[in-house]
């Protein structure tokens, strides 16, 4: 497993951007980095009236795709999704992701911090994620702070 986290801070509240983050429109924000892909579009599957259980089902500008589902849920503080399906070739390569926002609201800011987890499917799996999570946290960094402008 390879594991890493960025952090940014907000003038949004901890509420406002967890809103944004269920808003699937507000996806495609996510430009990519390097070889890394950014969002073409999402479709949202929700499980009733608790955003537990919700689905994104990721499409990227390169064709590939993947699904996000929300394994963790608390308002305000934090959401965990499980990132999984994924289409070739990072089905050869990745079992799945686990993806963690945890928002803490200190002196009049939000404090976001975002962690990744990759869980490679072999040793040539995690050779390759190794080098992929060097672009994928860069990825990270600059949408975190995006999301964190409130642009």
């Amino acid at each position: 497993m390879i594991s890493f986290s960025v952090t940014a801070s907000s003038a949004i509240s901890p509420e406002s951007l967890c809103e944004n983050i269920f808003d699937a429109g507000q996806w495609s924000s996510f430009r990519g980095y390097g070889p890394i892909p950014g969002i073409a579009r999402v479709s949202k599957d929700s499980s009733g009236d608790s955003e537990l259980g919700t689905v994104f089902h990721v499409e990227n500008l390169d064709g590939s795709s993947h699904d996000e589902e929300v394994i963790e849920y608390i308002p305000g503080q934090l959401i965990k999704m499980h990132m999984h399906n994924f289409s070739a070739p990072l089905d050869r390569l990745a079992s799945h992701f686990t993806e963690r926002w945890d928002f803490q609201h200190l002196d009049n800011k939000t404090v976001i911090t975002r962690s990744m987890e990759l869980h490679e499917k072999n040793i040539l799996g995690g050779i390759l994620l190794r080098i992929i999570s060097v672009f994928l946290k860069k990825a990270l960094k600059r949408h975190t702070e995006f999301i964190a402008s409130g642009s």
